[in-house]
């Protein structure tokens, strides 16, 4: 009996030393790596017939797709902590649509091999567990956004000294700027959030600068008062163009008054909007086809700074299948809405105002 102990004692032995331990065999054993812990690391497990090196590669997809499963997640906690921030909550839902399902962790150098096991045995495969320190990879992400941090900081540092000096051309230049460095940033923000949340921090500190350049964009958006003026080329229509012009207005936060004829009379007006509608037809082999845009000119009475754009959709189009074009321009001009008109506006107006 005691020499039968003896030989299946070595072989015990043998064949527990020869198993992996299960944060190599299976990535959803509570186990953990000792050295490698959930709280300052990101592991994934890779497995692959073909080689070692296939393996750890599909381990450092692995820890891609553990970041990108909580993306979602971390979307939906933002949103739910700025309900009152219509600008987070459409950030929010662009990023949910189109960074969640084309998301690769950037600095893939940074996930290491901790461990790997050649075939063996009933482990037919190559295995590699490899690890991610997540205080290197925000450093690593941080040094990376610097430049976007820098853009965010230097128009945010400019929009305040051209509100101090009341200027509000330039602030809505440095306004729009800082509007852009910060949609550039957020996304990282939120990777940040699920591998460092420390480091997310510092960067929301920056994201917060935003919070008051946007009341005091509001604040300027609430003092203007717009006079519309409309040319004779609308003819008959010039009083809906007028009405859908303030409608639009009115929709992306500026005040419409239509009592100023022009800026050397401006009756309260602090900027006068010119509206020159233009039409366009061409035949096809079917249809006749007319479409309405619209010329517009924003002068600021005080400054006489002016800009100009153009207002066009393609909902502004009417057709004709026996080729009338008064019917098809009337079509035409039914078709002319205030939703239509205000993202026109909007970016046109936005070279002279803070508009979100």
């Amino acid at each position: 009996m005691k020499r039968r102990l003896l030989i299946l004692l070595p072989l015990t032995l043998l064949l527990t030393a020869a198993k992996p331990p299960t944060y190599l065999l299976d990535p959803a054993q509570s186990q953990a790596h000792p050295d490698h812990p959930d709280k300052t690391h990101m592991c994934g497990l890779g497995t692959s017939a073909e080689s070692a090196g296939k393996a750890l590669q599909v381990a450092r997809g692995e820890v891609s797709r553990k970041i990108r499963s909580q993306l979602q997640g971390e979307f939906r906690q933002v949103s739910e902590m700025s309900t009152g921030n219509s600008r987070i909550l459409s950030a929010t839902q662009r990023f949910s649509d189109q960074i969640v399902e084309r998301y690769s962790f950037g600095h893939t150098a940074l996930i290491k091999a901790v461990e790997t096991r050649a075939p063996k045995r009933k482990w037919k495969e190559y295995g590699a567990f490899a690890c991610m320190d997540r205080a290197d990879a925000a450093a690593a992400m941080m040094a990376e956004l610097e430049p976007k941090r820098a853009r965010l900081n230097e128009a945010s540092r400019l929009a305040t000294e051209a509100n101090r000096t009341r200027n509000v051309a330039a602030f809505a230049l440095q306004f729009t700027i800082a509007q852009r460095a910060w949609e550039a940033l957020f996304d990282d923000w939120i990777e940040l959030r699920i591998i460092h949340m420390p480091r997310a921090f510092d960067l929301e500190l920056d994201l917060k600068k935003m919070d008051a350049l946007r009341s005091t964009a509001a604040e300027w958006r609430r003092h203007q008062r717009i006079s519309v003026i409309v040319s004779r080329s609308a003819g008959d229509q010039a009083d809906v163009v007028r009405g859908k012009t303030q409608q639009a207005l009115q929709r992306i936060g500026l005040e419409a008054t239509g009592t100023a004829k022009s800026c050397s009379r401006p009756g309260g007006s602090t900027h006068v909007l010119e509206i020159t509608p233009s039409q366009r037809c061409r035949s096809g082999s079917v249809i006749l086809t007319c479409q309405l845009e619209f010329e517009v000119r924003l002068q600021h009475c005080s400054s006489g700074n002016a800009v100009g754009g153009r207002v066009e959709s393609q909902a502004f189009r009417g057709t004709d299948n026996q080729f009338d074009e008064d019917r098809a321009m009337g079509r035409a001009w039914t078709k002319v809405t205030s939703d239509g008109m205000a993202p026109g506006l909007k970016k046109v107006l936005g070279t002279q105002l803070p508009m979100e």
